[in-house]
């Protein structure tokens, strides 16, 4: 893979009973200016709305799917969406987080420039509340 290259990253949001903050995350996601995506939603078992969030998303953004298991834990739900996952990187994104639309496109940039022995590039992050 080359710089050039414009690889699939493989957006994964684990999401437990996450109705109140998960449209917003899926949003900043799909807005990221590199566009191979795939997102790819976890609902783990939640008792609220978070599955219907998640579908309705899905209607509207063809690069997301969903995927519902039986409550089995964050954890779980992270290495079920990556076991689905076609992209080249993973890019872990919590259900009641946000994005900066560069986020993705800046990390790809910083893991060109890295040597050939990198396996992890991660960020820094800001505290919001409402």
């Amino acid at each position: 893979m080359t710089r050039n290259d414009c690889p699939l990253v493989s957006v994964i949001v684990p999401a437990w009973d996450a109705e109140a903050t998960l449209r917003a995350s899926l949003e900043s996601a799909a807005a990221q200016t590199h566009h191979e995506l795939e997102i790819l939603i976890v609902d783990d078992g939640s008792v609220d709305d978070t599955a219907q969030v998640a579908l309705d998303f899905c209607a509207s953004e063809p690069r997301a799917r969903l995927i519902r298991q039986h409550r089995a834990g964050v954890a779980a739900a992270r290495n079920r969406a990556i076991e689905e996952a076609r992209g080249e990187f993973i890019a872990p994104l919590d259900a009641d987080d946000l994005w900066h639309p560069e986020k993705i496109r800046r990390q790809l940039d910083t893991f060109w420039q890295s040597s050939s022995r990198t396996g992890l590039i991660y960020c820094w992050y800001r505290m919001i509340d409402e």
